[in-house]
């Protein structure tokens, strides 16, 4: 005990004899930019003063700035101040001194609201533009600013991902400046409900006569096939058989602006799509009077749900609404089949940024654009971390059922006569600390998980079980074959 108490004592005083040569020698070494100081005081006569010396400035911290982008959409989730809280943690990487404030407007308020704030030069600096607004209108009012120099500069990356000719149908008619920069796209397609096709025999078409030769089949049951909505559903459709030739020419920028000048018939061009679904509705494959009374994303998904109809049209976005309203639907969306030869694609720029002209923190509003156009930052966000989260607990729960497969190598876990309480007990605990690693707050930050729903829990719980019965019958099999 003596010598352990001394061997403690001996080695503080080391540490204080370290620390006291260290300031010492601190305190004796002059600093690299000063003049060691003498022994022997400096000459002054009158006729000479002494110079002051000069005052040490520190260097000014950056000025933090807060500035606003006006968003719209289906209204703020349950989970959007903790989206918010991210993408700003990610900002502070590429821009230190900037935050972003979110303003989420209704779709019903934001065209009104998009030229009134912009204008007002206060507060708004940057916004989504889309569909909702006349953009001729406010470029010419000066309410946003030319983003060409930004996007040569910087958003080579949104030019490799939409493609040149999405970016250069994006420049103003009158001065070919660009105002606002893409920054996601949509996609629409035909809905398909895979169990009731296969229930009737019919395949999934890939062209238009296939598509009518599985519509036929289903009016003849009494089947209206096609849900449509009063918004996008046809619209798309006539888009995808009317552009096609447009999108295949050899220049399409050219022949779309075209269009826009007079110079070409649009009309005429989107004749076909207007015949063809003029086809459609005389062959009962669409109920007209239910589809002019059917929200777009709302009252088409809870009528495709009821999986009484083989097709839906709508945007691919509406996807994981669908999952969420009918969890056993078995469904999965394709290219719209209205060629003779094969399927379309409709693709949609979706949403713009635009910077407001009269912005009062124009050089952040920049700096923003410039960060959100770099590649990896927009993979950053598409690759959100609910799909990691939702592995992880569905392996690591697979893992915890597992285990009660391994009681018996070839024999059944049901007929075993015993039990084992710790085994069970072990499960109970694994689950608890599985999920709280999920929705403890500091504990899902440190391995980037995100919170997720009752639903979402429920599917991981469900698929893990599975390893019960699929291990089942590889046991049988074993056993089986092992006699």
């Amino acid at each position: 005990m003596k010598k352990r108490t001394i061997c403690l004592l001996l080695a503080m005083i080391m540490v204080l004899s370290i620390v006291l040569a260290g300031c010492s020698k601190t305190a004796e070494t002059p600093a690299a930019d000063e003049t060691p100081a003498t022994t022997e005081p400096a000459e002054t006569t009158d006729n000479t003063e002494t110079p002051e010396a000069p005052e040490e400035t520190a260097e000014p911290a950056l000025e933090q700035k807060t500035i606003q982008l006006m968003i719209t959409g289906a209204g703020k989730q349950a989970n959007s101040d903790k989206v918010w809280a991210a993408f700003n943690e990610q900002l502070q990487q590429y821009v230190p001194n900037t935050t972003v404030e979110f303003i989420d407007v209704p779709f019903e308020e934001y065209s009104e609201k998009f030229s009134q704030v912009l204008a007002s030069g206060e507060g708004v600096d940057l916004a989504w533009t889309g569909w909702l607004i006349n953009k001729p209108q406010n470029i010419a009012d000066g309410n946003l600013m030319p983003l060409d120099d930004l996007l040569a500069e910087y958003g080579q990356g949104i030019v490799d991902i939409l493609g040149e000719n999405v970016v250069e149908i994006h420049r103003n008619a009158d001065d070919g400046k660009l105002y606002y920069v893409p920054t996601s796209i949509s996609a629409f397609g035909l809905y398909c409900n895979l169990e009731l096709l296969e229930e009737h025999g019919q395949p999934v078409p890939a062209t238009w006569p296939e598509f009518t030769a599985v519509c036929d089949h289903f009016v003849q049951q009494g089947i209206t096939p096609v849900i449509a909505n009063n918004d996008i559903s046809l619209k798309t459709l006539v888009l995808a058989k009317g552009l096609y030739p447009i999108y295949q020419s050899q220049d399409p920028p050219q022949a779309l602006r075209h269009f826009n000048n007079g110079e070409a018939d649009l009309a005429q061009a989107l004749r076909p799509g207007f015949d063809l679904v003029e086809e459609m509705i005389t062959s009962h494959y669409i109920d007209c009077a239910a589809a002019l009374q059917t929200e777009k994303t709302q009252d088409d998904l809870t009528q495709f749900a009821r999986g009484q109809a083989p097709f839906m049209l709508s945007g691919a976005w509406a996807a994981p609404r669908l999952r969420e309203a009918a969890p056993d639907l078995d469904f999965a969306v394709y290219p719209y089949p209205v060629l003779t030869d094969g399927s379309v694609l409709v693709i949609n720029v979706d949403t713009r940024l635009s910077v407001n002209a009269h912005s009062p923190h124009l050089a952040a509003a920049k700096d923003f654009v410039q960060y959100l156009t770099q590649p990896e930052v927009l993979w950053e966000f598409v690759n959100s971390p609910d799909g990691t989260t939702m592995a992880f607990l569905t392996l690591s729960m697979v893992e915890i059922f597992h285990s009660l497969n391994m009681r018996s190598r070839r024999g059944s876990i049901f007929a075993l006569k015993t039990r084992n309480n710790f085994l069970f007990g072990a499960m109970v605990v694994s689950l608890i600390l599985t999920t709280a690693v999920i929705e403890v707050p500091f504990l899902a930050a440190a391995f980037e998980f995100t919170p997720i729903g009752l639903h979402e829990y429920a599917i991981a719980l469900g698929l893990a079980v599975l390893i019960i019965p699929i291990m089942e019958v590889v046991k049988a099999v074993q056993r089986k074959l092992g006699k």
